[in-house]
């Protein structure tokens, strides 16, 4: 809302926001001009012209240069649209797309400006000026130009309504040329002509979308080829959502009247809270029953619980999520437990439940609350590092094994953050071991008394997997481990092997 609150006549106001647009962050390979665009009528509002332009990535087209090619999948087909991880390193085991995402921005409703139109501006520039020259001078928003004309045209310039690679082939536009792909938007709207107390009032939005995330984390031609149409559905849909919103609040006044549906309560907060409301989770074994695995701890769902809108309790249960790769995912379902289940579980305000698992593979955890409508909480009730169970301890010391031996370069475990990860399995469960080069150096010494039968050498908590005492990377090599009991009853036993490291 502009109000102008000064005893005099504004006249001809304009009004603008640009910025620059980046899609690709955070990649493990440097690409650049590949931001693309495409222009979508199937998006609504609450002014005469529909439709969106919608910002994703795509395939890197620098000016001048020859396209980048790859020869690793699914590079080889669909060049580094999205960003998969793995397209310039063989065998990589981050095949995740890193940029699935589209983003979408608009005006939705405005006050119709002097001429009676709600029309808005929506221009697409080219957001660096002393890196590219080359680029048409049409085609450039310097912030630091104030010069009114100049400023002006930008501000009410009219991006031809279409997709970059239409306007590429179109002859008719200087739209669609390599600059844009490396984008700014300007959205602006006027002329108006506002009295002492009038206002123009005007509501954007916002909004980002992509493909299942758990499809995206995998990677590979199923993600490459899909991204794009299944982003765009996600992108429509929360968009429409977010109109709904809109809608809402201009009929009623009430910003809570578009939401027709509420998820329950999260179960948590999200990890380095410092409260005792984050997700739990500790380690336990059953001896009986030869399994091991994870117990989780979470806030219960309060029994008076209302769901906003329907005003009943519509609560209907848990379910429990893990992920060997990543915080990001690909998340599996792991458990769902119904309410009543749940019930039995619940002691003080808290769940406490307990979810099998092989021992030796790090998994992060995540839990949610879920109603009768199939409506999830958010995502905050889950740990930041992984996590892994442990079998029970072992007094035969035959049985120990080094995993994974020979150690070729990495782990074989789906998370980065543990390609470094040598475990020693079947472990007295308290005891000391050493490790030492052939020539008899001592190299590390882990000192294990929680009580299981498995430990690291290092930890991606501590970030010292597979160093030295003295904190330095161990180079590759033949090494022997020594393994001294403190179990009761069982001091001073001890066993001596050996693991090969491959670099």
């Amino acid at each position: 809302m502009f109000t102008n609150e000064s005893s005099e006549q504004i006249t001809n106001w304009y009004y603008s926001v640009a910025y620059g647009i980046n899609i690709s962050l955070g990649i493990p390979y440097g690409v650049s001009f590949d931001d693309e665009y495409l222009w979508d009528p199937g998006f609504g509002n609450f002014r005469m012209e529909q439709g969106n332009f919608v910002f994703y990535d795509d395939t890197s087209m620098p000016p001048n240069q020859a396209a980048v090619t790859y020869d690793i999948s699914p590079g080889d087909q669909t060049g580094d649209r999205g960003d998969p991880g793995n397209i310039t390193i063989q065998n990589s085991i981050d095949r995740r797309l890193y940029s699935p995402q589209l983003f979408t921005d608009n005006i939705v409703y405005v006050t119709p400006n002097k001429r009676g139109e709600t029309m808005v501006y929506q221009g697409i520039f080219h957001r660096i000026l002393n890196e590219n020259p080359g680029a048409p001078d049409e085609e450039f928003w310097q912030p630091t130009n104030q010069d009114p004309t100049y400023v002006f045209t930008r501000m009410t310039t009219q991006q031809a309504r279409m997709s970059w690679r239409d306007a590429n082939t179109d002859g008719g536009t200087i739209d669609g040329n390599l600059y844009e792909r490396v984008p700014s938007f300007n959205l602006g709207i006027g002329p108006y002509d506002i009295a002492p107390g009038d206002s123009v009032e005007l509501i954007r939005i916002v909004a980002l979308g992509e493909m299942d995330r758990n499809v995206s984390e995998l990677g590979g031609l199923n993600a490459t080829q899909n991204y794009l149409s299944q982003g765009l559905a996600n992108l429509k849909a929360n968009w429409q959502a977010a109109l709904d919103i809109v809608d809402g609040f201009r009929r009623t006044g009430n910003w809570n009247e578009g939401i027709s549906e509420f998820p329950p309560p999260t179960v948590g907060d999200a990890p380095f809270a410092s409260n005792d409301d984050e997700l739990q989770v500790d380690l336990y074994v059953d001896i009986e029953l030869g399994m091991q695995g994870f117990e989780l701890t979470w806030t219960a769902v309060p029994p008076n619980y209302q769901d906003p809108i329907t005003g009943t309790n519509d609560f209907a249960g848990y379910k429990v999520y893990r992920s060997e790769s990543r915080i990001e995912g690909p998340w599996i379902e792991a458990a769902d437990l119904p309410r009543a289940e749940a019930a039995e579980l619940t002691a003080g305000g808290k769940v406490t439940f307990r979810l099998p698992a092989e021992a030796g593979i790090p998994y992060r955890h995540w839990v949610t609350s879920y109603d009768l409508d199939g409506n999830e909480s958010g995502f905050t009730a889950y740990t930041f590092h992984a996590l892994a169970a442990k079998p029970a301890p072992s007094n035969d010391q035959s049985e120990v094994l080094v995993i994974p031996n020979p150690f070729r370069q990495v782990s074989g475990l789906s998370d980065p953050s543990e390609e470094k990860r040598i475990s020693f399995l079947n472990i007295p469960g308290q005891c000391t071991i050493r490790i030492y080069t052939v020539a008899g150096d001592l190299v590390r010494t882990i000192e294990h008394n929680d009580g299981f039968g498995e430990e690291a050498w290092g930890s991606a908590l501590h970030g010292d997997y597979l160093l030295t005492r003295f904190f330095q990377n161990v180079q590759p090599g033949v090494y022997i481990y020594h393994i001294e009991s403190h179990v009761l009853g069982h001091e001073g036993e001890s066993s001596i092997g050996k693991f090969i490291i491959i670099k």
